[in-house]
């Protein structure tokens, strides 16, 4: 144990350690009530790309490789907080272990080895953060195809496109939820905008929002 303890706050594998202890001292102060589950919470920033200014690009394109890639690492039906725990958990694992077999003390090397560690870790959080996909889903169809979320506010987290899907967040029984979102405006709704849910497209599993101004 005093030699875990030891690799683990070691320069070579500081930034892990580091990472670690933000992630368990979040998760204590969210348990304990101390804090919500919305603190420390941040948006991943929306990436317009020159396909994005066009009004005619087709399907693909406007959809933007951001939205694929937070699809793909299952970004959209977890809390962020939540997925980044699986990301940190084995990127902390591996870091002690390559050093501990390689007995790497180089600081700068070790910092190098991070970049490829952490891409393997956010592959390997794919797949630890699958079960829990399922259990957030089910949460989100409990109010899903109700009135549950229905005249409540909320923000826009995705941009909403005309035609397209965004996403937003809602505050529901005092805990913020993310929903996918649509809107009947000819007009982008921008991240950050204030919106109205008004009605639930069950075929779509998709909420229509419309802007609210004070």
């Amino acid at each position: 144990m005093i030699e875990l303890f030891h690799f683990a706050l070691a320069p070579a594998t500081l930034i892990p350690t580091i990472l670690l202890i933000f992630i368990l001292i979040y998760w204590i102060t969210v348990f304990t009530g101390l804090l919500g589950t919305d603190f420390l919470d941040f948006d991943v920033p929306e990436i317009h790309t020159t396909a994005d200014l066009i009004a005619e690009a087709p399907e693909p394109f406007a959809v933007g490789w951001l939205n694929q890639m937070l699809a793909f690492f299952n970004l959209r039906q977890l809390p962020v907080m939540v997925f980044l725990s699986f990301v940190v958990l084995p990127f902390w694992f591996f870091a002690v272990f390559i050093n501990y077999h390689l007995g790497i003390e180089s600081f700068f090397l070790s910092f190098v080895l991070l970049i490829p560690n952490f891409i393997f870790s956010l592959f390997v959080a794919k797949f630890l953060s699958l079960p829990f996909i399922k259990v957030f889903g089910k949460l989100n169809t409990e109010i899903s195809g109700s009135e549950g979320i229905i005249g409540h506010f909320g923000n826009v987290r995705l941009t909403i496109r005309p035609g397209k899907v965004g996403q937003v967040e809602i505050i529901h029984k005092n805990t913020p939820i993310l929903v996918i979102a649509h809107s009947e405006i000819e007009e982008d709704i921008p991240t950050g905008a204030q919106i109205l849910v008004i009605d639930y497209n069950e075929k779509e599993k998709s909420y229509l929002v419309e802007p609210y101004k004070n």
